[in-house]
């Protein structure tokens, strides 16, 4: 069915390299194609319509942040377990060793930037985690609470671009 038909208030959006366009909306990730049908990829299951299966157990799943990594796989963070997830091209999905972030992108090599609720910048290659930046308290002289990343980029020079407030640290 063309995508103009459906209604969606979405959270997050990426673009894969062959066109398609994924969007986190309403406990579902949807894909648009090129020629613009909309289908679901991944939905909530019953009985509460927001359950997934990930390695055999059904766990609350709230897509709001999308970006597409190097290797095709879909990383997810999820609102509703402030936890992130990996779904392949397969669409089998993965809990990954993280947690709460505000911001994903994904980096012109492939990996994946995320900017973190607690305070920090990271990049994601494969499963693996790498700190780039801490922006807590003293980071700037200015702030006293340190910085709270709310968007993040990579340039093809590697400059790494961060949106980020004020924030507070728990």
């Amino acid at each position: 069915r063309p995508a103009i038909d459906v209604p969606i208030d979405p959270d997050g959006l990426a673009v894969g390299p062959t066109g398609f366009l994924f969007i986190a909306s309403d406990d579902t990730i949807r894909t648009v194609a090129p020629d613009g049908i909309i289908a679901t990829k991944i939905k909530g299951q019953p009985p509460y319509d927001d359950l997934t299966p990930v390695n055999g157990t059904a766990v609350n799943f709230s897509p709001t942040e999308l970006a597409l990594d190097g290797q095709g796989s879909l990383i997810v963070f999820s609102y509703s377990t402030k936890a992130i997830f990996s779904i392949s091209p397969n669409d089998e999905v993965r809990e990954l060793p993280d947690d709460f972030v505000n911001a994903l992108s994904t980096a012109p090599d492939g990996s994946i930037l995320l900017a973190d609720h607690n305070t920090s910048a990271s990049r994601l290659t494969g499963t693996t985690f790498a700190i780039l930046a801490n922006l807590g308290r003293g980071v700037v002289p200015q702030v006293e609470d340190g910085l709270m990343p709310h968007g993040i980029a990579e340039a093809p020079n590697g400059t790494i671009y961060i949106d980020s407030e004020p924030g507070e640290i728990a």
